[in-house]
């Protein structure tokens, strides 16, 4: 019996081997795959080091220190020619700096993949420390590095100093620059990282909660490392003299040290001193996406509710860039998913991935060509699906209003976003965008204008009485509400170790929700020339709270404080 089972035993390690074998092979399959693809695309020759054999490589070209130096490995050579393996780690000055190094030779460069580069550098290293211990491996780096970042991250909470951030930036080795900010501002809860040129390197900047912080600076050589590793990982071109926009997915370290895919979007913009970069995180999870997250009160929440027990009609949220819309729609849609209907939604690009709906990117390879057509395109392709609920990204043409306006009458839920400045501006907008129609007003169920405003740290939080003329000022945007604030207490932002310093952490929303009432209807029917400001007085008259009088309430109920609700809400 002991026998068998040690003979089990043995076949069992046998068999978890050879599979582990074949995920290995794989996962370097679709690793080199994706190194031709990249080659394709930078347009130069690509090279499957698994094909070379071990006994080829060339001390005599470049030693170990200069392959360290350059991030470029010998790959073949002749009497005559020199053909050099460069990766995803390379810095674009070392393709020209190396062909320097060889003038009696013709240099060509070979793209090669990751685990090509650290396979031939192995090499190299082997020969030049014979005798010296063996080198850490890739896994033991890459744990190296974890650690790194989750100890950076444990000092700037027991430091509350984000800046602390800039000293482990500058310790970075060059080939981890992108993994490293992307790292911190995933634990940092950062929806963007702004890396800005300069004349003497780069300024690393973090959006955290709507804000930018500065959170270091990168010199010269070094940005352009990063800016290369950027371009490689999101597949936009190098030294392009016109905007571009990239995608990538990293995984990184969340706060309980498991591992995430995080998607991200890479914007860039040549300036004076080289590309200017914009990478957004969309890191927020699905269970995040939920209407208790929005900071609805209970009559909010009501509105939203009736709309999603009656599944017809137009829903738009409205709001300039950056001011929550698609976050809230994601949520709605999030609320609505359920076996018994069809969601399809159309976005450019799909930013949260929701289990159970059918998602579709609308994006072109080329960003100079109009996408409008390919939008259209798929949005009559899903309509003749008969879906019950269509979320498309952005209401931004006639074409788009007008086929979202026919579904919503005809039985679908649709929901989008638009640009306006309030409900009221975005009817106008929209009666003018299709050459008025009254059907419009019929079909419009909810109408949400939104602003995004920093929620104050309940750790730290500061209650205190306003002054007579901030109290007056108040007072005087709540006239016309049938529930006035019984006293006026107001809170500000402090600062403590468990919002890095900042008095702010995390983001609520403040919004007005317009409904077309049958007056309202009636109107836009009989008068062709209706103007936005006649419809916010219809929509006051019929009681809806404005986004101004929702932000004061959310700030005497200690949610915010005055400031925020000021900077992003004008007074009128």
């Amino acid at each position: 019996m002991p026998r068998a089972i040690t003979l089990m035993v043995f076949v069992r390690q046998i068999i978890y081997h050879k599979c582990m074998s074949m995920t290995n092979e794989k996962l370097r399959d679709k690793e080199e795959q994706i190194a031709k693809d990249r080659a394709t695309l930078l347009r130069v020759s690509y090279t499957d080091t698994r094909n070379i054999p071990e006994e080829s490589f060339f001390p005599d070209i470049m030693d170990i220190d200069a392959i360290d130096k350059y991030r470029i490995v010998p790959v073949a050579q002749n009497v005559q020619d020199i053909q050099l393996g460069f990766s995803l780690e390379t810095p674009q000055t070392s393709l020209e700096e190396v062909q320097k190094l060889f003038p009696e030779f013709r240099v060509f460069f070979t793209y090669i993949s990751q685990s090509g580069y650290n396979e031939l550098r192995e090499r190299y290293y082997r020969h030049a420390h014979r005798n010296d211990p063996k080198p850490p491996s890739p896994k033991e780096m890459a744990d190296q590095l974890a650690g790194q970042i989750l100890d950076v991250n444990e000092k700037i909470k027991q430091n509350t100093e984000i800046n602390l951030f800039d000293e482990a930036l500058q310790d970075a080795h060059q080939s981890e620059l992108f993994k490293f900010l992307a790292q911190q501002a995933f634990l940092l809860d950062s929806s963007d990282i702004h890396i800005e040129p300069e004349q003497e390197g780069a300024r690393i900047r973090f959006r955290i909660d709507g804000r930018l912080h500065v959170v270091g600076r990168l010199e010269k050589e070094r940005y352009k490392i990063l800016l290369n590793e950027i371009q490689m990982k999101a597949k936009v071109r190098w030294n392009a003299d016109y905007p571009q926009t990239g995608s990538t997915t990293i995984a990184l370290i969340n706060h309980d040290k498991a591992s995430t895919e995080v998607n991200m979007r890479v914007e860039t913009v040549p300036a004076i001193h080289g590309s200017d970069i914009v990478i957004r995180l969309f890191n927020m999870q699905e269970e995040y996406l939920d209407l208790n997250n929005l900071g609805l009160n209970d009559k909010q929440h009501q509105v939203v509710s009736d709309i999603i027990s009656r599944p017809y009609g137009l829903v738009l949220t409205v709001g300039p860039t950056g001011s929550g819309k698609s976050s809230t729609l994601y949520s709605i849609i999030k609320e609505l998913n359920s076996n018994e209907v069809k969601i399809v939604t159309l976005e450019d690009p799909v930013e949260y991935e929701i289990s159970g709906i059918t998602q579709i990117p609308v994006v072109t390879d080329d960003r100079e060509k109009d996408t409008d057509d390919a939008f259209m395109s798929r949005l009559r392709a899903v309509l003749r699906e008969d879906p019950d609920i269509i979320m498309v990204g952005e209401i931004r043409d006639e074409e788009t209003a007008r086929t979202a306006l026919q579904a919503s009458l005809t039985g679908h839920l649709v929901l989008s976003t638009f640009h306006a400045t309030n409900g009221a501006a975005a009817v106008s907008r929209l009666l003018d965008l299709i050459d008025y129609n009254p059907l419009l007003a019929s079909a419009i169920r909810l109408i949400m204008p939104q602003r995004l405003v920093r929620r104050l740290c309940e750790h730290c939080k500061e209650a205190y009485t306003p002054d007579q003329r901030l109290a007056s000022t108040i007072t005087q945007a709540l006239q016309g509400l049938t529930e006035q604030p019984q006293e006026l207490t107001l809170y500000r932002a402090v600062g403590c170790d468990q919002c890095h310093n900042i008095g702010y952490k995390g983001r609520i929303c403040v919004l007005e929700q317009f409904q077309v009432s049958q007056d309202m209807n009636d109107e836009i029917a009989s008068n062709e020339s209706i103007t936005a400001h006649r419809l916010q007085e219809l929509a006051v008259m019929d009681g809806m709270v404005t986004m101004l009088q929702d932000g004061i309430l959310k700030a005497l109920a200690g949610h915010t404080s005055i400031e925020e609700v000021f900077r992003v809400i004008e007074l009128r």
